[in-house]
């Protein structure tokens, strides 16, 4: 994800990410400390918004921003160590203390909050929950969102989410963005690429003689013996839906949209 980021910035191109990823990996952190990064190091002013399906996942999202800015290392530069500090009293927006950039929360499901920010990056957290309804669709508060962004160098539009299903906005989304239909970058994580799926192997010999067709397929695809021993042990809660598992833990971006 971070070569993609960095790919799109040093070419002065918007930052239009669509992260499809396996459950646990971190990709809202890293954004969120992208982010954080443009913000202090790149652009003054540089207004953000953290958008999730309800607002306290945004909140937890603005957590990670804060311990971000807390840790920031300014001890060789002398500079001012930056801090989120409260913007005109509102318990949705922060502000940078050492560039003027706020950094807004809302949610989908309450979206009047985020609809008239002036922003130049958005990060959308696990699009895949979002809910269509009657009334209401995802895309709707998206393009309002991303409206406001003017696209240019070091804007940012990022989309993540584990899968849910098929056809909702973040399939089509990404589905799209992978066939170059939109200006989105698509990335995909698979489980085996995380170091925390692992388990460990006793008898190699055994283990390998008693790997399934789906298991030696994991393997040629780059996961090792011990991600395979770590995901067969977890295939089992799945009970027989293994459906369940690819949605979850997928091993390639078509099997992460499995569905009944």
């Amino acid at each position: 994800l971070l070569p993609e980021l960095e790919t799109l910035r040093k070419a002065n191109r918007p930052i239009d990410i669509i992260l499809l990823k396996a459950r646990q990996w971190g990709g809202s952190t890293l954004i969120d400390a992208y982010q954080s990064w443009i913000q202090q190091e790149w652009k003054k002013n540089w207004n953000s918004v953290i958008c999730a399906d309800i607002e306290d996942q945004s909140k937890i999202v603005l957590g990670m921003m804060d311990t971000a800015f807390s840790n920031y290392d300014v001890s060789d530069t002398g500079e001012e160590k930056p801090e989120l500090r409260p913007f005109m009293g509102s318990n949705s927006t922060r502000k940078v203390s050492t560039n003027g950039a706020t950094i807004s929360i809302g949610s989908a499901q309450k979206p009047e909050k985020i609809r008239s920010q002036n922003v130049k990056m958005a990060h959308l957290t696990e699009i895949g929950l979002w809910k269509e309804t009657e009334k209401k669709k995802p895309e709707d508060l998206i393009q309002a969102i991303f409206g406001s962004i003017n696209p240019g160098p070091y804007t940012m539009k990022a989309l993540e989410s584990t899968a849910k299903g098929v056809g909702n906005y973040f399939h089509r989304t990404y589905m799209k963005a992978k066939k170059g239909k939109n200006n989105f970058r698509a990335v995909f994580v698979a489980w085996w690429e995380i170091d925390l799926y692992q388990s460990e192997v006793y008898d190699y010999t055994a283990f390998i003689e008693s790997m399934n067709e789906n298991e030696k397929w994991l393997f040629s695809l780059g996961a090792t013996l011990e991600a395979i021993a770590w995901y067969r042990i977890k295939d089992r809660e799945f009970e027989g839906e293994h459906w369940r598992m690819c949605s979850e833990f997928p091993s390639t971006d078509i099997e992460a949209f499995q569905s009944t």
